[in-house]
């Protein structure tokens, strides 16, 4: 008989002789203490006669749900206090710590052993991330971002209205002579304003600065506008010779390539998205993204297949889980959480769980290394990312579980 049953049976035994458990569960936005016993009576029992250390640990009592609540964003806080309140949790861990339960490796709980693997995923994202991060192929390309000028909010709604799946506009002439590329003939030219005065050129030959513009509306500095002709650089082409002067964004995510296992992945994936109440479709992009979430809706793009497919979709449910549904228990109430930091938590959780059931994650450093990503930046938000991922993980295992075949996770598999 393994290990593991022979706990699961003491626990069971135990459970009999000295006390039922207090669990927690979410209902709405609240975390609630509940107890295991059979009747509403023995529950209100067992949670009434631990009121005070419930109340001391700063539970509130909600007479609508007739029980003790702590808000979501505790939830650590609500571990700790029920672990030390279940005697039957103290009393397993007690027995536990005698030779026979520790002799072998093999005795490590599903959890440690999840939280081992992530920590070694997470060193060999960091080796990644630092390799990635100093190549010349990223420092060439946030580079030549750095000097790209940003759009007016304005003509930045302009260009979506006519192109939503533009990446880049300029002028005629400024694709030419700045970034060593010719407009395709025929191709289709997106309009928008420039603020009038000064001495007028013609429109294709002038770079437009209007990344003061929507500050000058505001405040009335600006006469009148002018409409001009740019185009995205989709409508574009190399000019032999100057190729060197536009700098392609580097390959930031996985393939496209079908692949049996990453298609496990995404069904078993979007069962969870299902179970989360969360509203899963397939369109086409809107500006050159592979997937995106907006709080009980994820899109994944109708291109994206494969390993990519599979990533993306994880990607997005992190970000459902820490930043867009306040009533997820691993919503991140943070109002100084920076972008950088919601792709960062989201993209980290999406490689550990890609690495975790052993499906190429190669890209996922690049995406990272675009963000600006550091190992003091990583390391800050590691307790969101391990969270996040360990939960996706067990639920993905539950629901492959009811089903065969699984997906392999080969957990001898060296990190």
């Amino acid at each position: 008989m393994s290990n593991n049953n022979n706990k699961a049976k003491l626990q069971a035994l135990i459970s009999k002789i000295i006390s039922e458990t207090l669990v927690l569960k979410r209902h709405g936005d609240k975390l609630v203490v509940t107890s295991d016993l059979e009747t509403r009576s023995d529950q209100s029992k067992e949670t009434f006669k631990n009121k005070n250390a419930l109340s001391a640990a700063k539970f509130a009592w909600n007479r609508d749900l007739n029980s003790w609540t702590i808000d979501p964003s505790r939830l650590d806080h609500a571990q700790l206090t029920l672990a030390k309140i279940n005697k039957v949790g103290k009393f397993v861990e007690k027995i536990e710590e005698l030779p026979e339960f520790i002799a072998s490796q093999d005795n490590v709980t599903r959890g440690d052993e999840i939280s081992k693997r992530i920590e070694g995923f997470i060193n060999h994202l960091t080796t990644e991330l630092d390799e990635k991060a100093a190549s010349d192929e990223i420092r060439k390309f946030l580079e030549f971002q750095s000097k790209l000028r940003k759009r007016s909010a304005n003509n930045a709604l302009l260009i979506y209205i006519q192109r939503p799946s533009a990446t880049h506009v300029e002028g005629f002439r400024v694709w030419q002579e700045k970034f060593g590329r010719q407009v395709k003939k025929g191709a289709k030219a997106i309009v928008i304003f420039a603020p009038m005065g000064g001495t007028k050129k013609k429109e294709e030959d002038e770079e437009i600065d209007d990344s003061k513009l929507d500050d000058s509306v505001k405040r009335k500095q600006i006469s009148g506008f002018r409409p001009v002709n740019v185009f995205d650089v989709a409508d574009t082409e190399a000019i032999s010779g100057k190729e060197h002067l536009y700098v392609k964004e580097p390959e930031w995510h996985s393939s496209n390539t079908p692949d049996e296992n990453a298609n496990k992945l995404y069904d078993y994936s979007s069962k969870l998205v299902g179970e989360l109440g969360i509203n899963l479709e397939r369109s086409a992009a809107q500006g050159g993204e592979m997937g995106s979430a907006s709080g009980d809706h994820i899109n994944i793009t109708s291109n994206v297949e494969g390993v990519n497919k599979a990533a993306t979709l994880i990607h997005e449910i992190a970000h459902e889980l820490l930043h867009f549904r306040k009533s997820s228990i691993f919503y991140v109430d943070d109002p100084t959480i920076t972008r950088q930091d919601k792709e960062i938590q989201a993209e980290t959780a999406s490689y550990l769980v890609l690495r975790h059931y052993d499906l190429p994650a190669q890209h996922h450093s690049t995406y990272l290394a675009l963000w600006k990503t550091s190992k003091d930046s990583l390391q800050r938000n590691l307790s969101h990312i391990k969270k996040a991922a360990d939960f996706i993980i067990s639920k993905i295992d539950e629901i492959a579980g009811e089903e065969t075949p699984q997906i392999s996770s080969d957990t001898n598999k060296d990190a």
